[in-house]
């Protein structure tokens, strides 16, 4: 019987290369690391297994003792990321133990990293060559140079000093920055600067923005810029519309960690291109993102301002004029932040419970940086700034602040009295408002040249927000607090009053502007309301309401073609009059009633002046002439008939709240149902917020939305019978009371 032979062994090559030569079938210089290995950029993968020859064998094999070093520091480098853990652990690092086997899983780990890591490296330079494809293309949606130049300027003429977010002379500098760039560099984006890679998006948006004023710039040819329309029937609205996408793209190309000023600058312009076009809810949402790219930048803190680069004077000086920007920047944030809050009544973005940082000095930034200190200008000697109506207008916001916070008790708070106070407090920051800034009395002599157009723009837009305050501070008690209706019915035609003045001289391209449709819109539903509801209050002023009314269904149909909210609220308007015009009638044809409310007649209220148009000596018969030419009279619907009819109106002064009704006794209330109110759940009125949120429409007698309206002031007798209808006309709101209104009822 022949002997069992054992089973051949099988052969096993010993591996002399590195792991990841071995792994690629590649030759190995056996360093460490090898020439594969650096040229890879994997000198950390670079490794010899423990079944490399030894110093004897190699010895013996006429190998090189040089490799026993190879062999010995590989091992050396493996073992050291678990070396320091095994004594701690108390494992032995000899034989086949516990740390033997986490050897071996962390080189399979190793490996397979190596080869995860290859993929990422591949996927990465794939997404690089798509981000710089996107790049250019979007790049070459821009106007040519020539027509970029002349947009920009157009920009800082007629609409930068606004809000005065950007800063000419550093876009300037920008601008030639980027226009200088090699075409070459186009190709690699992301090894440009951070403020230069996304320069492009801030310069389509103030390219777009321009564009929406360029029909109505006087000292342009408009016919240079025809080229740029590439489609029959473009508009120029169109063409802003898309330009201002493109940037949105581009600034959406790249992440969030790398964030530079011009992205927030980018955003913010766009947020103020959205409200330009009645997106005011995309206009809100793009907001947001500037601010939180703006705190990314650390501009919510003083102790995140940046440092200078070096020690040297140009460089100090430098860096405090960067600061001085984003200061200024994040205070025109935080006022637009609370603005909006307020008017869509939604919840502020910016936290100020911890403060809000240092503010700007008062000074315009030079040419020159490096070599100009940051000095606060004289107000006595210098000529004011748009920071100057910044710094005011942070002054206001911050008592927006205090009034928000008072809203959240809601329609009953426990103590009324913090409404007065906040309200002496609105009437004191008013008194002190530099001289320059007062709508009566101004002081005039800096309105000269340029400064001259946003000076008297900036006194409008004070005096508004003035009166915003005051209305925000009283309109949730209108319906509850006989005082509160009275201040904010003087208010609301005190806001009208000034909002006449400024179109009768507006130029086209300010048609746009929000706060002019806001505060109008809003101040008309809110005095009809309280006409409507309590026809026998306030008789002094129901022939300035009946006129402001005329004003504004005239100012809302020659703005129509410019501004969509205005034509989305001309029928709402429409209906509004015609239940205003009944419940003024009906007062007239009964006597007022006893409600149990307060004996204050209407001489201790603060009437309009007695040296009004003779016409309005007689209220009863001058409002009866009013509401005649309004059921009656022609349509003004065209805009230059409307604008003339204006300029040759009588114009009434203003009703200023200088100071609150004397109310005897406790606030008394007056529903026409002679029930205080209180059990009505009815919300806050937020008349855009409805239209813009709400879908607030009009609904005929067969619950259709008529496609018209009709034409001027007449009004068909037909839309007695139409109501309010979309998502705002639920059993808690005001629409819904004015749908179950009749004439008489009071």
């Amino acid at each position: 019987m022949s002997s069992e032979r054992a089973p051949p062994k099988k052969r096993r090559r010993i591996v002399i290369s590195c792991t990841e030569c071995h792994r690629r079938k590649q030759k190995c210089d056996r360093e460490l690391p090898c020439a594969n290995c650096k040229s890879r950029n994997k000198e950390e993968a670079c490794a010899y297994d423990d079944g490399a020859p030894t110093a004897k064998e190699l010895k013996a094999k006429g190998r090189s003792p040089g490799s026993q070093d190879i062999t010995r520091r590989s091992s050396e480098r493996r073992d050291g990321a678990l070396a320091s853990q095994a004594a701690d652990l108390g494992y032995s690092q000899t034989g086949p133990s516990t740390m033997g086997l986490l050897r071996k899983i962390e080189s399979v780990g190793s490996t397979a990293g190596a080869s995860r890591a290859d993929q990422s490296t591949e996927d990465s330079q794939l997404e690089n060559l798509a981000i710089a494809d996107k790049y250019k293309t979007l790049i070459r949606q821009l106007p040519p140079r020539a027509q970029t130049q002349k947009l920009v300027a157009i920009y800082f003429r007629h609409l930068n000093w606004h809000y005065s977010f950007l800063e000419e002379a550093i876009f300037y500098e920008q601008l030639d920055e980027w226009t200088s760039l090699p075409f070459a560099s186009l190709s690699t984006p992301l090894n440009l600067p951070h403020e230069i890679r996304v320069f492009p998006a801030l310069l389509f948006q103030v390219v777009a923005s321009a564009l929406l004023v360029l029909p109505d710039v006087d000292d342009v040819n408009i016919k240079d810029f025809d080229s740029l329309k590439y489609a029959g029937g473009m508009s120029w609205e169109d063409l802003a519309i898309e330009l201002s996408d493109s940037g949105m793209a581009m600034l959406q190309l790249f992440d969030k960690r790398h964030v530079a000023h011009a992205t927030v600058q980018a955003q913010f312009t766009r947020a103020a291109f959205t409200k330009y076009i009645a997106k005011v809810a995309e206009s809100w949402h793009v907001l947001a993102s500037a601010i939180r790219d703006a705190q990314e930048l650390g501009m919510h803190s003083d102790s995140l301002d940046p440092k200078p680069r070096d020690k040297s004077i140009e460089s100090v000086l430098e860096n405090q004029w960067l600061i001085q920007v984003r200061r200024k920047m994040y205070m025109v944030l935080s006022i637009w932040d609370m603005s909006c809050a307020m008017i869509l009544g939604r919840p502020s973005l910016i936290d100020w419970g911890p403060g809000l940082p240092t503010r700007a000095i008062d000074a315009v930034v030079p040419p020159n940086r490096r070599n100009v200190p940051l000095v606060a200008r004289d107000p006595v000697k210098d000529a004011p700034t748009p920071i100057t109506k910044i710094l005011w207008l942070a002054n206001m916001t911050k008592l927006m602040r205090e009034i928000q916070q008072l809203q959240d008790e809601g329609p009953f708070p426990k103590d009324f009295s913090k409404v007065d106070i906040l309200h002496n407090r609105c009437l004191d920051l008013e008194d002190a408002q530099p001289a320059f800034l007062r709508l009566e009395n101004a002081d005039t002599q800096w309105d000269v040249g340029d400064r001259a157009i946003w000076i008297q723009d900036a006194r409008m837009y004070v005096e508004q927000f003035h009166n915003f305050c005051l209305l925000a501070l009283h309109r949730p008690y209108i319906f509850h607090r006989r005082k509160s209706r009275d201040v904010a019915l003087r208010v609301c035609l005190d806001t009208l009053d000034c909002h006449q003045t400024i179109f009768q001289d507006l130029p086209t391209m300010s048609w746009r502007n929000y706060l002019l449709f806001f505060g109008s819109f809003d101040a008309i539903v809110v005095v009809s309301s309280i006409f409507i509801m309590y026809p026998h209050e306030q008789v002094e002023l129901r022939d300035s309401a009946l006129q402001h009314f005329r004003w504004t269904i005239t100012r809302f149909e020659t703005m129509q073609t410019r501004n969509g909210l205005a034509k989305s609220a001309l029928g709402v308007l429409k209906i509004v009059l015609s239940k205003f015009v009944n419940a003024i009638e009906a007062a007239r044809g009964s006597a007022a009633p006893h409600t149990g409310r307060s004996s204050t007649s209407t001489a201790e209220l603060t009437p309009v002046s007695a040296s009004q148009d003779t016409a309005m000596t007689t209220p009863t018969s001058a409002g009866d002439k009013v509401l005649m030419a309004m059921i009656d009279g022609p349509s003004l619907r065209d805009s230059a008939t409307a604008i003339a009819a204006e300029k040759l109106g009588t114009s009434f002064p203003p009703v200023m709240p200088r100071d609150l009704p004397s109310m005897s006794g406790t606030d008394n209330f007056g529903f026409p149902d002679g029930t205080d109110g209180s059990h009505l759940p009815w919300m806050p009125q937020l008349p855009t917020v409805d239209l813009v949120y709400g879908d607030l429409n009009i609904l005929d007698g067969q619950g259709i939305t008529p496609e018209s309206f009709g034409d001027g002031m007449t009004l068909d007798p037909m839309m007695m019978d139409w109501r309010f209808g979309g998502g705002v006309a639920g059993d808690d709101t005001v629409w819904q009371y004015l749908n179950q209104y009749q004439p008489g009822q009071a």
